[in-house]
């Protein structure tokens, strides 16, 4: 389950990558509204299948044990699941991508207030560098998941009360994406 969890993360990471993309060039308005409502809704299922399947691999057992003979002759186990490291190397590479962006982003925030730069340009500017700074916090986190980082293993247990809220919330969000989806064809 682990490779195939690893593909669905892979698959997920390609479908942020790509729906930021075809964001960012609906910003700058190279795409239709049709190409880019189309786009996202065929990545963005393609996104939610990945979804599905790394939360599911959260239920299933990551830690296989061997048992080793130790000192005195009795037995331990030890955990043998190791990392995909292009995750590693991922989640480094996004932070710095995110990094920069903020960074620009906070420049661009500066630039407009003393109004050294303004207009459809800024606009179009500072939504583009977001689009890549969210897109770079969604692909960490999805490599900070998969590395099996600490930050994630403090695992809280949810009760059946807080599991509906949350489909309730994502629900309300998932409505509201496709109405914001539906008046940019319409």
């Amino acid at each position: 389950m682990k490779k195939i969890a690893d593909i669905a993360a892979y698959l997920f990471i390609l479908s942020v990558i790509v729906l930021s993309t075809v964001a960012i060039f609906g910003v700058w308005e190279f795409f239709t509204r049709d190409v880019i409502y189309k786009s996202f809704l065929s990545i963005g299922l393609l996104a939610i299948t990945a979804v599905i399947v790394l939360v599911a691999d959260h239920f299933i057992d990551r830690q296989k044990t061997t048992i080793q003979e130790g000192e005195g002759g009795e037995f331990q186990e030890i955990a043998s699941v190791l990392p995909n490291q292009v995750f590693r190397s991922l989640r480094i590479g996004t932070l710095s991508i995110l990094i920069i962006s903020v960074s620009i982003l906070a420049l661009l925030g500066i630039l407009a207030i003393w109004e050294v730069m303004s207009g459809t340009v800024l606009h179009k500017s500072s939504g583009s560098i977001a689009i890549i700074a969210f897109a770079s916090l969604i692909i960490t986190i999805v490599s900070l998941d998969r590395e099996n980082n600490p930050f994630f293993n403090k695992r809280k247990k949810f009760s059946k009360v807080g599991i509906i809220i949350l489909l309730i919330f994502g629900l309300i969000f998932a409505s509201m994406f496709l109405s914001f989806l539906g008046r940019l064809v319409f």
